[in-house]
């Protein structure tokens, strides 16, 4: 006698972008990324520094003003290889998440957004 038993993985992520709705300067601004594995499965997730698990002043985020217009991006470009980090570097370089297990990632924006906050300036 025979038995078949089907499984099934199924892998996915959330982002959630949370701010404040008013900010009392641009040093006070703050955007949290929350990442939620909402898959049946653990993932391992790069830490790219061009991505939101990442806290380097790099242009992670498209962000307009009310007219569709885009600040300049003030920060760093990063020269990054996955390929190469993949296969040198430690843990460190990857955050796992669990099924339903969330990471929240802090990001200043305070140079990115400011022109969001004074779009006469663009």
């Amino acid at each position: 006698m025979f038995s078949a038993a089907t499984v099934s993985s199924t892998p996915g992520l959330s982002l959630h972008l949370a701010g404040p709705e008013t900010v009392d300067g641009v040093q006070n601004l703050k955007v949290v990324a929350t990442i939620t594995n909402i898959g049946n499965e653990a993932l391992k997730l790069l830490n790219d520094p061009r991505g939101s698990l990442d806290t380097m002043p790099t242009d992670t985020f498209a962000i307009q003003n009310d007219a569709g217009k885009e600040p300049d991006f003030v920060g760093i470009r990063v020269k990054y290889v996955p390929s190469v980090v993949v296969a040198t570097a430690g843990d460190d370089a990857f955050t796992v998440l669990a099924p339903g297990q969330s990471v929240d990632v802090e990001h200043d924006r305070k140079c990115r957004l400011f022109v969001i906050l004074a779009p006469d300036l663009m």
